[in-house]
């Protein structure tokens, strides 16, 4: 008889190559775990792979890795955040299952304000005294 079919299918040798090589230009490297997590959430999207893995991509550069060696854990927590977010907004809105439907709109009045200083070569929030009301 067969073995039983693993969780995950396996990615092609083409979705490998080109996960691999957008992860590297981005500056991190995928264990073969966080490679098939990674495969597994484009799969959700057969129509906008493309869309999908660059949201992956950002999402991650945001999150605070403890090293550019991707496992699964690290892949999987920043899927599973793109997914809630997915979900919840085609709960309220049935129409929409765009990849796009995971981004957030920001106010630029909202977004605080930052300037960077030159000696300690750090950015830090800039807070003026007189509009602070």
């Amino acid at each position: 008889s067969p073995p039983p079919p693993s969780p995950m299918a396996a990615p092609s040798a083409a979705m490998r190559k080109k996960l691999q090589r957008k992860f590297r230009l981005r500056g991190f490297t995928l264990k073969v775990d966080a490679l098939e997590e990674a495969a597994a959430f484009l799969a959700r999207f057969p129509d906008a792979e493309d869309e999908a893995l660059d949201l992956l991509l950002d999402e991650l550069d945001k999150e605070p890795l403890k090293s550019s060696i991707l496992d699964r854990d690290a892949v999987r927590r920043v899927v599973s955040l793109l997914v809630e977010a997915e979900e919840a907004v085609d709960a309220a809105s049935p129409s929409a299952t765009s990849v796009q439907s995971a981004l957030r709109v920001v106010d630029s009045f909202v977004v605080p304000r930052f300037h960077y200083d030159p000696i300690k070569k750090v950015f830090y929030e800039y807070v003026n005294a007189a509009t602070s009301f």
